[in-house]
């Protein structure tokens, strides 16, 4: 036990009083000391009396109010923070200052410094000094008016409380405070309170680290550094179930979401898999904004849908929380199925009404009565006024929802109940109010509210605080000890002159005090820790990071020697849960149903494509309906952009009709057809969607169609002569005695044999019989590999075996981007110039023909004939959205991507490995 421990125990078996910075460190504090009661053999004892500082100001002065605070109240915290905000505002107003009222919030804190180390703001210039100024005078002003003062003002507080007071009936000591004012230290003196000193020991300031932890460990990243603080509290708990263990991640609130996943993943991975309630083995200290935990979050999302016009993420939640009642789920699912079709970005309330009215019956009743009350009352109204009204409309959706709430979501339901009543109070301070701002200002401060669900005492706790821990820990561990963060950089107040700072002191003003407090914490660490364990990662995200320098590593931070290798991942204990509950079984692979003959192919020639790519993507796609849930996205989708090309080029080859035809429409005729074409495309699709798309997104998209359109007829004048056969042409064919339905974009017959094929003496069918066929496509280009047993661009090669005539050429044409790709193939130079690259091979035409007429129809007779085997082509997992129904073993498909080999063996280089591929084949890219 340490001195400083001796001290705050003697202290409180005294009878006194400890006072820290927050209640997280007084909860500790309380529970170390029952511990060492009952270790004591203790059965009985007082409770200790520790409070954090705002608990204990609040106490003494209610235990004397003095005739100075006679006739006046203490302001709530949220009612001042209002205070602050409104007097921000007031104080840019003539000014310069954006958003002047987010920066009440920093003002407080600010003037709070200045009570702390007995800085006057009126001695400071400039106009960040001046604007603090301005607004503590409009706040005191306010605060007299409502004859209140500020819960935090100790210098009003303390003026005239007796010694005896501070104290209670015993010792007075303060403990854990990293860096406290000057004025603050010596009233604080003055009521014979003491101060704890510092645990740590600084050492020489710029000298080498002087705390040797136990272990340092380097990390490939973020995510890995933090499972491996888990699987460390882990094995600590195995050896000792018993052990207390701390967690220290300063970066803890840009990475709560990936803490609170890591941690539960490996210290709960068993329960996670059990029907039985998870007895938490962790808990982030101060909690999370109530406004993240789901009950608070479906509220706050209906009371923003009732005041205006919300994104689709948000009308999503509130379509499938469970803590709403709109209607059934099934009508629920329907809406959302709904706005996803019509790529609904953003609705209001009565949008919503017209989509649901169709098919959610029930959801529509109920927004109708929601929008019938909101329109009820007042326009505008004090928060007193608009807290029963949101408590009503709540009630009315069905909030909290019909199911029996779990022990956190009921204290998280009750915790936003008087979240409303602290909202009802804000009258004074706000004045009536429209709907859309009360709504914003209860949002904002459900966003202040830290909300931790009360739990047993656990073994494990993460604590963004880097300060002295005040109590004995089995074990700490501290992650994120990179050169960036640690020291922190010196970190002056805003609104106070840097000079004034760091004359009065303040270590956290620069690099130097910033270093002292530093190696002070780390000092305390060591002190405070049984096994004390750094650690830093090597990079985050895509940035690389340093070790700090007080880690001890050897070298300066931006020496690449001072990283040591990063240390191999442990096994993932979830992983291994799973493992140990499931029970495998070899189902040897069964085709499907086969298909109907009678019944021409699901999909058309897209059932080729997909069954090249994979087999079972082929089935459960189009036979199974497992298609992905359509995200709504800004702008126009990336369907409806590709019917309108296809849209526009067909108007524009019929009136062209021909390489004649095109070669006679230029200038101003050309640019003329295509602009007139575009506006009727454009035209079309206004009246066939709903909601109609903004006129402002069409007009862009009408002139980014009309670039790529004159950009396609500038490479089509480069041809040989043709004419344009069919323009999105439909047939019913047979395909290897498959039925099939097609639609071929282009259809082309030429008109003269080319040159170079005359040359070459090539045989075959006249001028007139030739045919060029294309298909347009808005996506990315793939590589054509044209002897491929599974070819990428099944479609066009059915396409060229369907037509009736010799192909002589076909090809995707890929308009995206402002750009024009050509993918196919010819038999001759000068059909399709833009193949025309490396690796053009017009000689072997007919040997791929032949291999086409064998290749494509086996895809047909497969699909048909039920199989539906888990065989992707290289790299057809990573777009596939059916990993988790077909269970596809993700390292194979990893490793055969990486190597170029795809799952039917056959490798990028063209080398056989089960099917045959010609090298080196026509790989026009």
């Amino acid at each position: 036990m340490t001195k400083n421990d001796t001290q705050i125990e003697s202290v409180l078996q005294a009878g006194g009083t400890v006072v820290v910075p927050s209640r997280q460190r007084a909860v500790a504090i309380s529970l170390a000391y029952a511990r060492a009661q009952l270790a004591a053999g203790s059965a009985t004892w007082l409770a200790p009396d520790v409070l954090p500082f705002p608990a204990w100001l609040a106490r003494v002065v209610d235990s004397d109010r003095s005739r100075l605070l006679a006739g006046l109240r203490r302001l709530g915290p949220d009612e001042e923070w209002l205070l602050w905000r409104e007097s921000a505002r007031a104080a840019a107003e003539g000014g310069q200052w954006l958003q002047a009222a987010s920066l009440g919030e920093s003002l407080r804190e600010s003037i709070g410094l200045r009570r702390d180390w007995g800085l006057d703001a009126h001695d400071d210039s400039g106009p960040e000094a001046g604007f603090q100024a301005r607004a503590w005078a409009a706040f005191e002003e306010a605060a007299r008016s409502l004859s209140a003062i500020s819960a935090d003002d100790w210098r009003l507080l303390l003026a005239q409380v007796p010694p005896q007071a501070a104290g209670q009936a015993g010792p007075l000591l303060f403990a854990g405070f990293e860096d406290p004012g000057r004025a603050l230290r010596a009233r604080i003196e003055a009521l014979g309170g003491q101060w704890l000193p510092a645990a740590g020991t600084t050492g020489p300031i710029g000298g080498p680290a002087v705390v040797a932890a136990d272990a340092v460990h380097v990390h490939a990243d973020r995510a890995s550094e933090l499972v491996e603080a888990a699987l460390w509290c882990r094995a600590w708990l195995e050896r000792d179930p018993g052990a207390r263990l701390l967690v220290i991640v300063p970066q803890l609130a840009q990475c709560r979401a990936l803490a609170t996943r890591s941690f539960a993943r490996v210290l709960h991975a068993s329960e996670l898999l059990a029907d039985a309630p998870i007895e938490p083995q962790f808990a982030l200290e101060g909690g999370l904004p109530l406004s993240v935990y789901p009950p608070a979050e479906a509220a706050l999302g209906l009371c923003s849908l009732l005041a205006g016009e919300q994104d689709f993420q948000l009308l999503s939640t509130l379509l499938r929380t469970p803590y709403l009642a709109l209607a059934a789920p099934a009508e629920c699912l329907a809406l959302e199925l709904q706005l996803r079709e019509r790529n609904v970005t953003r609705a209001t309330l009565a949008a919503l009404h017209q989509f649901a009215a169709a098919r959610a019956p029930a959801v529509a009743a109920t927004l109708q009565v929601l929008a019938a009350e909101a329109g009820a009352g007042p326009p505008r109204d004090a928060p007193d006024g608009w807290a029963p009204r949101f408590a009503a409309w709540l009630a009315r959706a069905g909030w909290p929802g019909s199911a029996p709430l779990g022990s956190a979501e009921l204290q998280a339901r009750v915790r936003f109940d008087e979240l409303l009543a602290q909202f009802a109070q804000l009258g004074a301070g706000t004045g009536r109010l429209p709907l859309g701002e009360a709504v914003e200002l209860l949002g904002t401060l459900a966003g202040r509210v830290a909300f931790e669900p009360a739990s047993e005492d656990v073994p494990v706790t993460l604590s963004a605080s880097t300060a002295d821990p005040l109590v004995h820990y089995d074990g700490i561990r501290v992650v994120g000890l990179n050169a960036e963060a640690w020291p922190r950089p010196a970190q002056p107040d805003a609104f106070v002159s840097v000079a004034r700072q760091r004359a009065a002191g303040m270590r956290r003003a620069t690099a130097v005090g910033q270093l002292s407090i530093a190696l002070e914490a780390m000092g305390a660490w060591r002190l405070r820790a049984g096994e004390l364990v750094l650690s830093c990662a090597r990079a985050e995200e895509d940035a690389e990071l340093q070790p700090s320098s007080l880690l001890g590593l050897g070298a300066p931070p931006e020496s690449d020697q001072a990283m040591p290798p990063p240390e191999a991942p442990s096994i993932d204990p979830l992983g291994i849960a799973l493992q140990a509950a499931s029970r495998l079984e070899a189902i040897p692979p069964l085709p499907a149903i086969p298909w109907q003959p009678s019944v021409p192919l699901p999909g058309g020639t897209r059932a080729l494509t997909l069954q090249s790519e994979c087999p079972f993507q082929a089935l459960a796609t189009l036979r199974l309906g497992a298609v992905p849930l359509r995200e709504p996205q800004y702008g126009l989708p990336a369907s409806e952009r590709g019917w309108l090309l296809h849209k526009v080029l067909e108007q524009v080859w019929r009136a062209l009709g021909s390489s004649r035809g095109l070669a006679g429409c230029a200038g101003d005729a050309r640019r003329r057809l295509v602009a007139d074409a575009v506006q009727s495309a454009v035209a079309t699709l206004r009246t066939r969607l709903s909601p109609a798309p903004a006129p402002l997104l069409l007009e862009v998209e009408a002139g980014r169609l009309e670039a790529l359109v004159h950009l396609l007829l500038d490479a089509e004048a480069q041809r040989q002569p043709f004419s344009v056969e069919a323009c999105e042409k439909s047939l019913e064919a047979s395909l290897g005695g498959v039925r099939i339905d097609v639609r071929i974009d282009r259809i082309d017959r030429l008109l003269e044999r080319p040159a170079a094929a005359t040359e070459a003496g090539q045989e075959g069918a006249q001028p007139g019989q030739r045919f060029v066929v294309l298909d347009y496509k808005s996506g990315r280009a793939d590589s054509f590999e044209p002897l491929d047993e599974r070819p990428a661009q099944a479609q066009l090669l059915a396409y060229s075996l369907l037509v009736a005539g010799e192909p002589a050429a076909l090809a995707t044409v890929h308009l995206r981007g402002g750009e024009l790709q050509w993918r196919g193939a010819a038999d001759a130079r000068g059909i399709l110039p833009g193949l025309e690259r490396r690796g053009f091979q017009p000689e072997a035409f007919a040997q791929w023909l032949a291999h086409w007429r064998q290749v494509v129809p086996r895809l047909a007779q497969d699909f048909s004939a039920g199989v539906a085997t888990v065989a992707p082509r290289a790299r057809a997992c990573e777009r596939c959205h059916l990993a988790a129904l077909c269970r596809v073993d993700a390292g194979a498909v990893a490793a055969a991507a990486g190597a170029g080999v795809d799952a039917a063996g056959v490798d990028e280089a063209g080398e056989e490995h089960g099917h045959g591929r010609s090298p080196g084949a026509g790989s026009h890219d």
